[in-house]
């Protein structure tokens, strides 16, 4: 079983973030700004993996800005994507505390994402958050994915190196497409 333990959670981080494209897309569609989501998520994920239950046991965000933008910039995205694997795996081998490691990236990327927010967002009305789906989108993508799956990744990165986990990343591809068919109703075509 230990040998299948970094597979199963690669899995999982995938799982998880394709329940994130999911939630966030639907939190879109619903009006909400992605500069504000991408700032409130990283909040949430610091909140989370600075709190005590966490202490006891870290991507996606340029996705999220820049897909409506064209192929080139979701190219650039994954190869950032790709180069930060890389370096990850390097500060790990001289940084091993994987949870601290986990709140600096959220904290670096909360101050980065508030100021493309603020430059962006001008409406007061896309700052508010209720109790509706807006906050279930930016609680879970803050809470599993940028604090949970960012933990995790970094543990996979640091047993099996930053290949093993970019090449699982097909699977969340396959995850995001169906969920999209079957829990947002949406038509798949290929092509454009």
């Amino acid at each position: 079983m230990a040998s299948k333990k970094p597979f199963l959670v690669a899995l999982l981080v995938h799982a998880l973030s394709s329940g994130m494209i999911l939630l966030s897309k639907a939190a879109f569609n619903m009006g909400m700004s992605t500069s504000v989501f991408v700032f409130y998520k990283q909040v949430a994920g610091i909140s989370w993996s600075l709190s005590p239950c966490f202490l006891k046991v870290s991507q996606m965000n340029t996705m999220l800005l820049l897909a409506k933008n064209g192929y080139l910039d979701v190219l650039v995205s994954c190869i950032c994507w790709a180069l930060w694997l890389v370096l990850q795996a390097q500060l790990l081998r001289s940084y091993p505390s994987k949870l601290t490691f986990t709140s600096i990236q959220c904290l670096s990327s909360a101050v980065q994402s508030f100021l493309v927010a603020i430059a962006l967002e001008r409406d007061p009305h896309q700052w508010n958050l209720g109790w509706n789906f807006r906050l279930l989108a930016v609680v879970y993508c803050g809470i599993f994915v940028t604090g949970v799956a960012y933990y995790l990744q970094a543990w996979v990165n640091a047993k099996k190196g930053p290949v093993f986990h970019a090449v699982m990343t097909p699977s969340n591809l396959v995850m995001t497409i169906l969920g999209s068919v079957f829990l947002l109703g949406e038509t798949i075509n290929l092509g454009s």
